[in-house]
């Protein structure tokens, strides 16, 4: 079973009570069908792969990524040589539209 994700923006949903209660189940679907694609986060190979990455690499986290968490960060700080973690405390998953300036800060850093 799949269906066709297709979320309405906010300003969509309709008012009638009974189509609010469709709209809704039909989005509870929607999400579902979403998660069984990107949670977890599929192993397309990747395990067999990244012990190749030999460059300097950041691994920069938000701690509160729902969707990628910051486990994730670990393994791939252990299956990567010469990385590092630097995780931004106020952040999820976009911690660049999060936390620009600290996001700046830690990259420059990495950088040197």
């Amino acid at each position: 079973y799949m269906s066709v994700i297709s979320v309405k923006p906010p300003e969509e949903k309709p008012e009638d009570e009974a189509e609010v209660v469709a709209w809704t189940v039909e989005q509870a679907k929607n999400l579902s069908t979403a998660a069984r694609f990107i949670w977890p986060i599929p192993d397309k190979g990747l395990s067999k792969r990244i012990h190749r990455i030999s460059s300097p690499t950041l691994l920069l986290w938000g701690k509160s990524d729902g969707m990628t968490p910051v486990r994730y960060a670990e393994d791939f700080n252990k299956a990567i040589a010469n990385s590092e973690i630097a995780i931004l405390e106020a952040s999820g998953h976009i911690p660049q539209a999060e936390e620009p300036e600290a996001t700046l800060a830690k990259i420059t850093a990495f950088l040197g």
